[in-house]
């Protein structure tokens, strides 16, 4: 089982990739975060497989959980899902050591078929 970390403010945007994910097979919700501190500690603590991140957040950003996994190689697949895509951000979440990045207005086919690829090859 693919084990996926939420990290996203909206509420609606939560419940809507939550809603989407759970129809992934082999995939469960590890938990969800809002906030970046938070967020960190529980990916320490959960451990996921997969973390899907955007940069905006309602305390710290996107940018303060990238940091901070970085430092600690935890050997996820990080997922940057954001309304921030230009290029800037996209070359600067790659230096900072996310997996892959989509913008959520554009990218929401190419970011599902990511996450279940991602869990086909974790479960094979």
């Amino acid at each position: 089982m693919t084990r996926i970390y939420l990290v996203e403010d909206s509420h609606l945007v939560r419940g809507q990739l939550t809603a989407a994910l759970a129809n992934v097979e082999k995939t469960e919700l590890a938990g969800w975060s809002s906030s970046a501190a938070e967020a960190v500690e529980e990916i320490r603590q959960r451990k996921p497989d997969i973390v899907v991140l955007d940069i905006q957040l309602e305390q710290g950003s996107g940018w303060d959980v990238l940091h901070a996994l970085r430092a600690e190689r935890l050997g996820m697949k990080i997922i940057v899902f954001t309304n921030h895509a230009s290029y800037p951000f996209r070359s600067e979440c790659e230096r900072l050591g996310a997996s892959y990045f989509f913008d959520k207005a554009m990218e929401f086919d190419q970011f599902m078929e990511t996450v279940s690829m991602l869990a086909g090859a974790a479960n094979s």
